[in-house]
């Protein structure tokens, strides 16, 4: 979910408790590019992006990141390499808020949604439903036995379901006449006696929550508070060896600890975050972007490290932790030191207790390049798509929240065009809506940006680059267009390829207007108001002929002085526009709603036959060598999350639409968005998927 407008730099990480050892693992190089093989999308994304919503390891260290737009990813060399898990393995949803696993069996995981509680027999390669309904918080087995379990659903109040057939099925427990406000965040069940758990409540993404410790000795039946007379109990955890010792850290107070089962509390030190407890001795405390640590069971505490020392690319928001949620970091059932850390965009991971921690979801390639490729774990929302006709290996992406990047390597790695003028504070991030590259001189491009500044009002620019987007050589070129500070979303960029090389003409569209720059994007004038335009496009054969869409579509055969509707009565809510680039007079329009899609007109507009029903359908990019060959997306999500159904993905015609494939080999969603067929090697596919990001498949 975008969250260029909102920031808070609360600094709390999440540990979970783990019982057993392994040795620290090697970080494995960059791989070598490969090939990507014909038969399947392939993921080229920098790294990063929406939010992430918690993270864990079992007991063999299989980890999940659990995201809000893009499902569930899985990493099964510790956060090397990630795949994904979306509705090709069952999900019906891509809201993933809490993960569990069984503490003894690692093919057994659990899955949380907004509408659903999961569970997998085979490592995450499939997941099937096991109770619907409910938005989940949290999920616990119990180690020691692990038929039983718990998991919390989050509402007004708190609601804990309990399965005794090892995730089979649930049942709700009786309403213990929680306090109003509870939201489960945390359930920690006892190292010997299944009947005994401890549910900690605080602030969730979605809502504040009442800051206490519950405990229940009876299964979940009935539930007493833990330490309330300390304050507002932020954590709890116990120790593994000995579970009558009880930490806790309470807001503002610190960590205290008991040796009696809760009956007293003896305050051990000033920091409060989150706990874990390695052993009796060593108890590890998060709190203001520090890792603090004892090692002879609270009596004295040192810091282990401190955020400005661990590894940042620099090119990412800096290290704030989530908003006091709780659940941000996981630990591994595998290895008591190594911790799995997200944060509103980002992945991390830490093998040493929390000394160090580095970048799981990007690796530079190669080193000191500051080119980026992902490991697979992205989330992000997509805007936009462009492929350099002068140079098919130059190719930007727009993101929200992630800004503008740039690959010269045909998608291989990737740089960030962030600059701090246009995007957020630093250059660390961004909207960008809409991006044109000149189609003769490849230095050259356009873009809109959105500028969000701290605590600020977010404003949108237009820019222009003579140097690939390179940070520092954007300029605002928006002369004539609306105050920046009016917030007109900028969109819909277009050139006229057959204008002069060094005085192009191009059109925009500016707070529903379209604009119109006939000196190669310096200054615009608008040429129409009439209608809610988002989009433009000039024929590739006759610049006198542009198109603009939104709210229908408009044409123009002067070069932009004059328009008239061309689009057919249920052609209401525009998406896309592409001219043909072998034919003349011919246009493309996509249509998002009820039983809409894909229309071509061949006369400018004049009538229009439709190729292609669907309704959530995106975009649209033609084949250069020959028309015959279409592609169209679609995807119900776009920001927010979404379900599979409805959304078609990728479909390809062979035919010149009168019959349409699905090739959404190697999605994880059926959705899709942006659309480009490459044109200096038409083999190539280019499509931006809501969720997961950029991909790239070859055709023959």
């Amino acid at each position: 979910m975008c969250i260029s407008a909102v920031r808070r730099f609360v600094v709390i990480l999440v540990f979970g408790l783990t019982a057993c050892t392994i040795a620290q693992p090697n970080p494995t190089p960059a791989p070598s590019p490969t090939p990507v093989p014909a038969g399947a999308w392939r993921p080229v994304n920098p790294g990063g992006g929406g939010w992430f919503m918690c993270a864990g390891a079992g007991p063999t260290g299989v980890l999940i990141v659990c995201s809000d737009v893009s499902g569930a990813y899985r990493s099964l060399d510790h956060g090397q390499s990630w795949d994904v898990i979306g509705s090709t393995r069952g999900l019906k949803f891509t809201h993933v808020n809490a993960a569990g696993f069984d503490p003894k069996d690692d093919r057994i995981l659990y899955l949380g949604l907004d509408g659903a509680l999961y569970r997998s027999d085979d490592r995450g390669e499939t997941f099937a439903v096991v109770q619907s309904g409910g938005y989940w918080g949290a999920i616990t087995i119990s180690a020691a036995d692990p038929q039983v379990g718990y998991a919390g659903v989050i509402g007004l109040t708190a609601a804990i379901y309990k399965t005794t057939d090892r995730g089979l099925t649930w049942t709700p427990l009786k309403n213990p006449n929680f306090p109003e406000g509870l939201r489960v965040i945390r359930l920690v069940t006892h190292p010997t006696d299944p009947d005994i758990v401890y549910l900690i409540s605080g602030q969730h993404r979605f809502g504040d929550g009442v800051p206490a410790a519950y405990r229940s000795v009876d299964g979940g039946q009935s539930w007493t508070p833990v330490a309330a007379e300390l304050g507002s109990v932020f954590d709890l955890v116990l120790d593994p060896e000995n579970p009558k010792t009880l930490f806790v850290t309470v807001q503002d107070q610190g960590v205290f600890k008991s040796t009696d089962d809760g009956a007293t509390w003896v305050q051990q030190g000033e920091a409060w975050g989150r706990l874990f407890v390695k052993s009796s001795q060593v108890v590890r405390v998060i709190e203001n972007g520090a890792v603090w640590e004892t090692q002879d069971g609270g009596g004295t505490w040192a810091v282990k490290s401190r955020s400005a020392q661990w590894t940042d690319p620099g090119w990412m928001p800096g290290w704030h932790f989530d908003g006091g949620e709780g659940i941000s970091l996981g630990g591994d059932l595998s290895n008591p030191d190594a911790y799995y850390y997200v944060n509103q965009q980002f992945v991390y991971g830490s093998f040493d207790g929390g000394a160090t921690f580095a970048s799981l979801y990007t690796r530079e390639t190669p080193a000191g390049s500051n080119q980026w490729s992902s490991t697979g774990v992205d989330n992000t929302e997509v805007y936009d798509l462009e492929i350099s006709a002068a140079d098919h290996n130059l190719i930007y992406v727009g993101y929200w929240d992630l800004g503008i990047w740039r690959s010269r390597d045909h998608g291989l790695t990737w740089g960030s065009l962030n600059q701090d003028d246009f995007g957020w504070e630093g250059g660390r991030g961004g909207d960008v809506k809409t991006i044109l590259s000149d189609p003769e001189r490849a230095p050259v491009v356009w873009a809109g940006a959105v500028r969000t500044a701290p605590g600020g009002k977010p404003s949108e620019h237009l820019i222009r680059s003579d140097n690939y987007g390179e940070p520092g050589s954007w300029v605002e070129v928006g002369d004539g267009l609306p105050d920046p500070a009016i917030t007109a979303e900028i969109w819909g960029l277009s050139l006229d390829r057959n204008s002069p090389a060094d005085r192009r003409t191009l059109f925009v569209t500016a707070g529903g207007k379209v604009f119109r720059s006939t000196d190669d994007g310096y200054h615009w004038e608008a040429v129409f108001s009439g209608g809610r335009a988002r989009l433009t496009a000039v024929d590739a054969f006759d610049g006198r002929v542009v198109y603009a869409g939104g709210s229908g579509v408009w044409r123009s055969i002067d070069g932009g002085d004059s328009w008239e509707k061309t689009s057919l009565p249920e052609m209401r809510n525009v998406f896309d526009i592409k001219t043909d680039p072998t034919h003349a007079d011919w246009v493309y329009v996509v249509c998002y709603g009820n039983d809409l899609g894909l229309y071509r007109s061949q006369d400018r507009g004049a009538t229009w036959e439709h190729l292609w029903t669907n309704s959530v359908a995106r975009g649209v990019a033609v084949d250069p060598r020959t028309s015959d060959t279409l592609f169209a997306t679609s995807s119900l999500n776009d920001c927010c999350g979404a379900g599979p159904v409805g959304s078609a993905g990728v479909v390809l015609s062979a035919d010149g639409g009168r019959t349409w494939t699905e090739v959404n080999e190697g999605l994880a969603w059926p959705f899709a968005w942006p659309v480009e067929v490459d044109p200096g090697d038409p083999t190539w596919v280019f499509i931006g998927a809501p969720g997961t990001g950029f991909f790239t498949r070859q055709f023959p």
